[in-house]
């Protein structure tokens, strides 16, 4: 038996499948992959799973379930900020942000994405004073006007806006500021597949297996939405509602491109900033992209040139 495990990282999909048969022989049969139980982290997982794209490759993935804050997509769009009622009043432009005092967990990474807004808009961001709070204490201390914002990601942002009144004035994606609306890349932040090095040198036809799965359920969630909303939010243990408004937010997709490896990069800055890592790590050696370009070639569109050893 091997392992995965879908953790940050990346390995993105979109394509078709080819016949399994044609792709040679599975080193193994069956494999333990180590999921999140999270629509943003695993929805792929679920969908090839249910729908039985793995079985139709020869391979059984049995899914292990576990808790995390981690997820497999673009999922910038879940990271949110969210203004108060009084801020609503407050706030006529970014710059006001300097006098806000805005709850989240401190060293989150939707802290990159205030970082990368205030960079945007000659926001001054030692200015803006951060109450580190856990998510559900800032629902509670926006609501009651302890604080004026809070930053977070889903489904505590939704709460905030259903409960506490909130409205969202960014997100790691998307700007809702008056006069610049719009698309916006203040946080490349993606996740996906992550195998060992002796795991891709001992299997790589069985993780191309794997890929060629999860390209089918990609593209189920992409052209079936209800379907996968279903499937996602029986093994999320979620009610279907909250699934579809997080899955709404989410890119779903696996072509590799360089905004991808862009984002590792700052994360990896962002991380060494606060001394969560001892020393900066080389971004393009965090990924692996032979496999998926031999499962389709269309899909890597940023190569990287990291090789097994």
């Amino acid at each position: 038996m091997r392992y995965l495990t879908v953790a940050l990282a990346v390995l993105l999909v979109w394509g078709g499948a080819g016949d399994a048969r044609a792709q040679g022989r599975l080193e193994l049969g069956e494999v333990d992959a180590w999921l999140v139980r999270d629509a943003q982290m695993s929805a792929q997982f679920a969908v090839a799973d249910a729908m039985g794209y793995f079985r139709e490759q020869g391979i059984k993935v049995n899914p292990r379930w576990y808790s995390a804050g981690t997820p497999q997509s673009d999922i910038a769009g879940t990271q949110q900020i969210v203004l108060g009622k009084r801020a609503q009043e407050l706030v006529r432009s970014p710059k006001d942000l300097e006098k806000l005092k805005i709850g989240m967990p401190k060293g989150a990474s939707v802290t990159m994405a205030i970082q990368s807004m205030a960079k945007d808009t000659g926001v001054d961001f030692t200015k803006i004073q951060f109450v580190n709070l856990a998510l559900p204490d800032a629902i509670t201390a926006l609501a009651k006007g302890d604080i004026d914002a809070m930053a977070g990601w889903a489904p505590w942002v939704f709460n905030a806006v259903k409960s506490a009144g909130g409205k969202v004035y960014f997100t790691g994606n998307r700007s809702y500021i008056p006069g610049k609306e719009g698309q916006v890349d203040w946080l490349l932040v993606h996740a996906g597949v992550v195998a060992s090095g002796k795991m891709l040198k001992e299997n790589p036809n069985t993780l191309k297996a794997i890929l060629r799965a999860l390209v089918k359920a990609t593209n189920a969630i992409n052209t079936d939405r209800e379907a996968a909303v279903k499937i996602v939010a029986r093994e999320m243990k979620t009610d279907e509602g909250l699934a579809r408004d997080i899955m709404a937010l989410n890119i779903y997709s696996m072509e590799m491109t360089d905004k991808i490896y862009r984002g590792m990069g700052e994360f990896v800055d962002f991380l060494y900033s606060l001394n969560r890592i001892p020393q900066k790590i080389a971004p393009e050696g965090m990924f692996y992209t032979r496999l998926l370009k031999e499962v389709d070639p269309k899909l890597v569109r940023w190569e990287s040139k990291t090789e097994v050893k």
